[in-house]
């Protein structure tokens, strides 16, 4: 995967487990399955995944402000 390939993945893991947004058990080993298949991939993609935690039932990235720190658009001020 070149470069360019590899930043649009990191940004859509991401974009998927930040916030209000959440990944089901069975999608969280479907990425970690894909990480050990490819070595190189998991090298690129660790420092996403690595912030992956367990919040209840689901997997996401926890949030480190308030949504009181958002605009009314939804990004971070």
């Amino acid at each position: 995967m070149n470069k360019e390939a590899i930043e649009l993945v990191k940004q859509y893991i991401t974009a998927t487990v930040s916030g209000d947004n959440s990944i089901s058990r069975d999608a969280y080993e479907l990425l970690t399955h894909m990480l050990q298949a490819d070595r190189s991939l998991a090298t690129e993609l660790y420092d996403v995944y690595d912030k992956i935690e367990l919040c209840g039932l689901r997997y996401a990235v926890p949030v480190s402000y308030s949504d009181d720190e958002l605009n009314d658009d939804g990004y971070e001020q």
